[in-house]
């Protein structure tokens, strides 16, 4: 759903085989053979939540994980969570969660009985279409103008403008 959504929104990231543990997906935008721009989608293996890392690089590799500046790379490489732009000064990350919220007495009976209800298929496409709009969402109002800014100063167009 959201390799689907990202594609209607900005159709020039395309899924990527750049290694990245497990519960990870990379989608890279290669702009003019000199930048590349990364959203990799981030599912946490404990709970039903996921964030998003924003990444640049002047290579073809996906930057280390971290809020760090390589200086020697031209231009720098850079790779932080979206919650750096969401949240400027904010010390939470911001995940999307999932799953849907449990009534106390499901809540009981799942540890009661070891067992989870099932959600059929189509009750949790409805229940996560509008997480991941939301999440989407997010994309287009804080990381493409940081990617557009980034490629300003790189006086590169970004595809999406075109």
């Amino acid at each position: 759903m959201f390799e689907q959504r990202l594609g209607e929104e900005l159709p020039c990231f395309k899924r990527s085989d750049v290694p990245v543990p497990s519960g990870c997906r990379v989608y890279k935008c290669m702009i003019e053979e000199c930048i590349s721009l990364f959203l990799v989608l981030i599912v946490s293996p404990n709970t039903d939540e996921f964030t998003i890392e924003v990444a640049y690089s002047s290579s073809d590799r996906l930057p280390s994980t971290s809020f760090l500046i390589e200086r020697e790379a031209q231009p720098p490489e850079l790779c932080f969570r979206i919650s750096h732009l969401t949240q400027p000064g904010f010390k939470m990350e911001h995940w999307w969660r999932l799953a849907a919220e449990v009534p106390p007495e499901k809540g009981i009976e799942l540890l009661s009985t070891g067992r989870p209800t099932e959600e059929p298929v189509a009750v949790a496409r409805e229940r996560i279409a509008p997480v991941v709009d939301a999440c989407i969402a997010a994309v287009g109002r804080y990381v493409v103008p940081f990617f557009e800014m980034t490629l300003d100063r790189l006086g590169v167009r970004p595809p999406w403008r075109a």
